[in-house]
């Protein structure tokens, strides 16, 4: 039961690594969609902004999703 629980635990930390990474991914598209068809607009402002927002969210969320390592027995 016990390996069972370590094995949760690490693919809820795995998934959620993953989702992280995937918010950061999206920011950086958010913010190339914008440079590239909206350029000099509003729309651009805005997707900068949220994109920034967004990427900060999923760093953050990267960060504290980490396993810290098993203290040695």
């Amino acid at each position: 039961m016990h390996k069972d629980d370590e094995t949760a635990k690490l693919l809820r930390s795995i998934r959620n690594m993953v989702f992280g990474i995937g918010l950061m991914v999206f920011a950086l598209g958010l913010v190339t969609f914008g440079y590239l068809f909206a350029q000099g607009t509003i729309l651009f402002v805005v997707s900068f902004y949220i994109s920034v927002l967004l990427f900060l969210l999923g760093a953050i969320w990267w960060f504290f999703s980490r396993r810290t390592s098993d203290p040695a027995e």
